[in-house]
């Protein structure tokens, strides 16, 4: 609240209309008095952890009965929740927070870490064998002699790695300089550009989820054009959430695939999650009847395939043909 003088000559720094309370009743803005930015990251943290709060409202909505979420927000209820665009931002943050404390699903990456760990452990058998062989072991190969395998034994751990890339770099240009089809480009068929786009696409999900939104608003429109429950905003409103709780989804399905879990066992869950989740959400939001809910839940996941299919196509026409 804010400290009314006795003369009351408290006022809004945005309009500088008289206050009354915590908001200024001509323009809505809030009264803060001292502002620093410890007062305010306080406040936002309270604000995520304390239940009851919007931010913990908006989250136990979104997974228990995201119906009643999107409807509440829809019927004007905004004090109580963040708006679902804040929600979805929340989610891929999430997302992208889960790929880069796993490794992420970068393929680039993925190679370039393949390859660097079988070096490495190529170089660590060297060095074993490098270590036998001076040791004089009995049972170790005797290709190492005199100033070579004295030389090879006091290598550090970096510079036998260095060798090692080394030896990789001029193994693969024997390769090529002896294989008469590698002098030919290197051109991606559609079939190897899309597989490689649909490997890449988890990765760049947390960027181009947002494109879902208008992507499957055209089917939206068509599934309730008879009904007309509140417009295309109430449709976006609705598919935020949806491809919000998809994301967070997705990242606890990737924390179990780190912990463990097959990838078939994941995927079987998170397709069940999903529909599911899906069927209760259009069911609550838009107070449909159980016929009407099933043939529009299915419709809604045929089109959601039918997006991802297309953001694959589109990064399989923009990524380089060298990947």
């Amino acid at each position: 609240m804010p400290q009314i003088s006795a003369a009351g000559t408290a006022t809004c720094r945005n309009c500088r209309t008289a206050l009354s309370g915590a908001y200024c009743h001509a323009c809505g803005q809030q009264f803060y008095e001292g502002e620093t930015l410890r007062k305010r990251l306080a406040q936002a943290l309270t604000s995520i952890a304390t239940p009851g709060g919007r931010f913990f409202e908006s989250v136990i909505g979104l997974l228990a009965s995201p119906g009643d979420l999107t409807r509440a927000y829809n019927a004007g209820q905004r004090q109580q929740f963040i708006s679902p665009l804040a929600m979805l931002l929340f989610a891929m943050l999430i997302l992208h927070g889960v790929q880069w404390l796993v490794g992420g699903p970068d393929q680039a990456l993925s190679h370039e870490q393949a390859v660097t760990s079988a070096l490495e452990r190529a170089d660590q058998s060297l060095s074993a064998y490098a270590e036998g062989e001076a040791s004089g072991s009995a049972n170790g190969p005797t290709v190492l002699r005199g100033a070579e395998q004295a030389a090879r034994s006091a290598l550090s751990e970096e510079e036998r790695h260095e060798r090692a890339l080394s030896t990789q770099f001029f193994t693969d240009q024997a390769r090529q300089a002896w294989n008469p089809a590698a002098e030919k480009p290197n051109e991606f068929s559609r079939r190897e550009a899309f597989t490689e786009a649909a490997k890449a696409l988890p990765g760049l999900f947390p960027i181009l989820g947002w494109l879902m939104i208008p992507l499957l608003l055209p089917a939206m429109i068509t599934l309730f054009r008879s009904e007309g429950p509140g417009g295309t905003l109430h449709h976006a409103r609705f598919l935020a959430h949806k491809i919000a709780f998809g994301a967070l989804a997705f990242a606890a399905g990737t924390t179990l695939i780190v912990g463990g879990a097959t990838w078939l066992l994941v995927a079987s869950v998170f397709a069940l999650a999903l529909t599911i989740h899906t069927a209760f959400h259009l069911r609550g939001a838009y107070g449909l009847s159980w016929t009407q809910t099933v043939w529009r839940t299915a419709t809604l996941l045929g089109a959601s395939v039918a997006a991802l299919l297309a953001l694959t196509t589109g990064v399989a026409l923009l990524m380089p043909r060298a990947f």
